[in-house]
């Protein structure tokens, strides 16, 4: 090499550490054309043009020295993250093996290889190449944050943690890294951890951002509205235009059940930010509060959500599932709720009693956090895979490659559910069990119970889906453990009725409020006790009885108690409740399980959509259909007059537990069996197809 080549390299090589990109891109190119093909230019200009997005140029420079350059580790890992950042991913984990072919222990290749393979749930691998690398250098923060998510991903929470604490310490004084272990904590649900982590950060810089509102959403997390939203009034005088801040504004709104005008902000926030699928997504699971959207409007929302956010598919898929109409079917089921969640309490029972000769259970699991149920759920799969944090279209890779024949969804817009997978097309059929529309065109099927749409309602304004009715109960109903036997009736010893309400805020619209008053006022002496999350916070304990007082309830009627956010259900509030209001339009289907299995019957009001029709299709189910109303003002005079007839109503509190034993959703082997009928249908059709 001349000293003049040389002296150019140097040149380039500093202004590209000191990330002056086009200097260093006009140097390394004279070089080239001094001494085409030279081989450390062509090395580093390709290296620069990759992370300059330049993936075309990039690669075939690398095609022309990468032979050239002997067995350099350095050269072949910067090929794999070309390679990488042009979606060739496996080749890009082939690139940094064979860099490590060269040598065994070098830093790059163990880091790379082992985040490549923690995104393919090779958690295992993950942390033996991690645990080779911290061996030699025990003080690096990207590789001790990774090794914490690896373990965490196993199970392994003590060692995880112990990974997240060495990643901490090694942050020093870095509030960016700081905030990035704490949002890491934060995720994975241990938010005390990731809020002494925010405020470690904030003490060393009072104004960073970023600590600003993961701190605010830890504080949301665990129900200290208040102390967020003075968190993201500060975090905005630094940031006003960022719309994360906004986003958690309209979060607090809801979950405090102000729905109205927290959907109101976060509309005009998706209107600002049209790219932000997450925006998009909590709105849509708020409109469901909202009676407007009892119709085609909320359709109308979800398939604009699926135009702006899914990608189009490039060409029609092709599966390599054997069409035989009479095999073993492999189910795959995927949601975030495989843990303390009510979905466990509605479909369990069902996963545990189909028919394994006839039905292959996969469970695809985005839970960020095991708890003791996600181990139930566990060992109820034929096979689990793990999905947390892994993008959509990997996802969808790992269901093809299981050859899944029918994929379900669970959990439609909720915080966390990959429902993007869908959009993929990883199964010849795809389904969903959840309660509204998802407007997916991929989404093929709806499962629900035999009135979940109005009677003469256009079902194609409704779902974008084909509605397949079941016979019974659309659900497996599994009641709380050690529940205790039915208790008198409590009008019988306070000499008034108490009406109550269990479940979370966002579902008590000011038209659900409104009702309730009516009832309150024409049931002499009654009260209305309110179990939510968030009423223990004395911000949003208020802000709930002054809208309760606006809307014509007296307040010193009501009593308001919070719930233990660590526990899901709750059975000891059904002493003191005599008759259940259900919300509308989205009705809370465990909810009024629970009220009827430890004796309290419901009112519900039957709206247009299956969300609004899930309290119609429990009663039904235990012979009390005539408790669901058609109107507002039905649902009214049933509360009403249900509490005229004490003795009646203490018959009914002292038959209700024997109606639900009876009753299709306890009996779980029927409720498999009719899904499983309803697998093979549409199995049916995609076969003759």
């Amino acid at each position: 090499m001349t000293a003049e080549l040389s002296t150019l390299l140097r040149r380039g090589l500093a202004a590209h550490e000191g990330n002056r990109l086009q200097e260093a891109e006009k140097i390394y190119r004279r070089v080239l054309d001094i001494a085409p093909n030279h081989n450390e230019a062509e090395h580093l200009l390709a290296t620069l043009l990759t992370r300059e997005g330049q993936h075309r140029e990039a690669l075939e420079l690398f095609e022309s020295c990468i032979s050239r350059m002997g067995a350099n580790p350095a050269a072949r890992c910067n090929y794999a993250i070309a390679l990488e950042a042009n979606g060739e991913i496996d080749r890009a984990i082939d690139e940094f093996r064979l860099a490590l072919s060269y040598h065994g222990d070098f830093p790059t290749a163990l880091f790379h290889l082992a985040r490549l393979e923690k995104a393919r749930g090779n958690y295992g691998q993950t942390i033996d190449l991690l645990g080779r690398m911290l061996n030699l250098h025990n003080g690096n923060f990207d590789a001790f944050l990774l090794f914490g998510e690896a373990l965490n991903a196993l199970g392994q929470y003590e060692a995880a943690l112990m990974a997240f604490e060495n990643a901490a310490e090694a942050a020093k004084l870095d509030s960016d890294k700081i905030n990035q272990v704490g949002a890491v904590l934060l995720r994975l649900g241990h938010i005390d951890a990731a809020q002494n982590l925010f405020s470690r950060a904030l003490s060393i810089h009072s104004d960073h951002v970023p600590s600003m509102v993961n701190m605010a959403t830890s504080l949301i997390a665990s129900g200290r509205y208040q102390q967020a939203s003075n968190v993201l009034e500060a975090a905005r005088e630094h940031a006003p235009e960022l719309a994360d801040i906004e986003a958690l504004f309209a979060d607090i709104l809801i979950r405090g059940g102000d729905t109205a005008h927290g959907v109101a902000r976060l509309a005009a926030l998706v209107e600002k930010k049209p790219a932000r699928a997450d925006f998009h997504a909590r709105l849509l699971s708020a409109l469901l509060y909202l009676p407007q959207f009892d119709g085609p409007e909320y359709l109308k929302q979800a398939r604009q959500w699926a135009r702006s956010h899914l990608p189009p598919l490039a060409s029609p898929p092709k599966f390599a599932n054997t069409r035989s109409t009479d095999r073993r079917l492999r189910i795959g089921w995927i949601s975030p709720d495989f843990r303390d969640h009510p979905l466990y309490a509605r479909l369990m029972g069902l996963a545990r009693h189909h028919d394994r000769n006839h039905i292959e259970l996969f469970l695809y699991s985005a839970v960020t956090r095991h708890d003791d149920i996600t181990r139930q759920w566990q060992i109820v799969a034929d096979s689990w895979r793990d999905v947390a944090g892994q993008d959509a279209e990997r996802i969808a890779d790992r269901i093809r490659r299981d050859k899944i024949d029918i994929l379900v969804d669970l959990s439609g817009f909720t915080r966390d559910h990959p429902i993007e997978v869908f959009a993929y097309r990883p199964a010849p059929v795809q389904v969903t069990f959840y309660h509204a529309s998802t407007g997916i065109g991929q989404i093929d099927h709806m499962f629900g119970h035999v009135d979940m749409t109005a009677a003469g309602a256009a079902e194609n304004r409704l779902c974008s889906e084909t509605l397949h009715r079941l016979p019974h109960a659309g659900f497996a109903y599994t009641p709380p453990e050690n529940s205790p036997a039915t208790g008198p009736l409590p009008a019988l010893l306070n000499g008034y009725l108490t009406y109550g309400f269990v479940g979370t805020l966002p579902r008590i619209s000011d038209t659900v409020l409104n009702s309730w008053a009516r009832i309150m006022n024409k049931a002499a002496r009654s009260r209305l006790i309110i179990q939510a999350e968030g009423l223990h916070d004395d911000f949003v304990r208020q802000n709930f009885l002054d809208r309760a007082r606006q809307a014509g309830l007296h307040v010193d009627r009501i009593t308001c108690q919070g719930i233990n956010p660590d526990k899901n259900r709750n059975i000891t509030i059904y002493d003191q409740i005599d008759i259940g209001l259900d919300p509308f339009p989205a009705n809370n289907i465990t909810a009024g399980c629970d009220m009827l299995w430890h004796g309290v019957p419901f009112v519900t009001l039957a709206g247009t959509m299956p969300s609004a029709r899930c309290g119609l299709g429990v009663l039904g189910d235990v012979g009390l259909d005539a408790l669901a109303a058609e109107t507002r003002n039905g649902y009214v005079e049933k509360a009403v007059l249900l509490g005229r007839d004490i003795d009646a109503l203490s018959m009914i509190r002292r038959t209700l537990r024997d109606r639900v034993m009876k009753a299709s959703m306890m009996d779980h082997r029927t409720i498999a069996a009719d899904f499983e009928e309803a697998y093979r249908d549409v199995w049916r059709l995609w076969c003759i197809q």
